[in-house]
């Protein structure tokens, strides 16, 4: 997909001129598209919409992720899969400028998975993230290793942005809007099921069944209790392997990780 290609699919999507009120995901696809109209998709990665929910930049807590990385024993895997191909113009990093403060985030939430379950994501058959923001975890993820099937379920607005990025760094995904009926060997959510009303997380992962699972969450969005919910989930399947796990370097961040 190229940039005209692109804008054409924008241009089919529904747009009403009044903004939405609140900084939820109804307003950010509403931005979206308005960028998609008015700015260059292919600096899409500097659009302020991006930036503000996809795209961290160096900060303190990313170049702590990254020092976690470079002490891994599987560093140099890690190296090369955030190494990054700066298709979207993406801000690198000042202090590691082949590298950008996304792929670190992305690959650091893999790292946690397989270094809690002991498990390596080249060993999975199949992946389904819910909310895959631009691609590029599921980037990180093929050149960490991962050769299998990678499905990614989204909002039409941010499916179109994957689909663009996907393409044009070489990584193939299935992309859906809608709910697949899967047994996944990992399902991710990273910051994604803990931003959407609870009956509509509840409903993708009853069909949505994984073998293990990779959560990231904030303990609290819009009054809802994350934490109280995530828990939960776990209690619910005892027959994982859970771990709650509280990021030191994220206050009021948590992941769940079960496998």
């Amino acid at each position: 997909m190229d940039a005209d290609e692109l804008r054409a699919a924008f241009s089919e999507l529904p747009f009403v001129d009044e903004q939405p009120p609140d900084y939820t995901w109804e307003r950010h696809r509403w931005e979206i598209i308005r960028h998609a109209k008015n700015d260059d998709p292919e600096r899409f990665l500097r659009w302020s919409t991006i930036e503000a929910t996809m795209f961290p930049g160096e900060t303190r807590w990313i170049r702590r992720e990254l020092d976690v990385l470079r002490r891994s024993d599987d560093w140099t895997r890690w190296m090369e899969a955030i190494r990054e191909p700066f298709f979207g113009s993406p801000q690198p990093m000042p202090s590691a400028g082949w590298t950008s403060g996304n792929l670190i985030h992305q690959a650091y939430h893999l790292a946690e998975w397989e270094f809690f379950t002991g498990r390596s994501i080249c060993d999975l058959s199949n992946i389904y993230e819910f909310g895959g923001g631009y691609g590029a975890m599921a980037m990180v993820a093929a050149r960490a290793g991962f050769g299998g099937d990678y499905f990614i379920q989204d909002v039409p607005e941010v499916s179109l942005l994957q689909e663009y990025y996907l393409s044009n760094v070489g990584i193939n995904a299935v992309l859906t809007t809608e709910t697949l009926d899967i047994e996944a060997d990992l399902v991710i959510g990273c910051y994604s099921f803990s931003e959407i009303p609870i009956d509509l997380r509840e409903s993708v992962l009853a069909k949505v069944k994984g073998k293990s699972y990779l959560f990231a969450y904030q303990d609290v969005f819009y009054e809802v209790d994350n934490y109280g919910w995530f828990r939960e989930f776990a209690d619910g399947r005892p027959w994982l392997d859970w771990h709650k796990i509280q990021v030191e370097h994220l206050p009021g961040r948590y992941y769940l990780i079960g496998g």
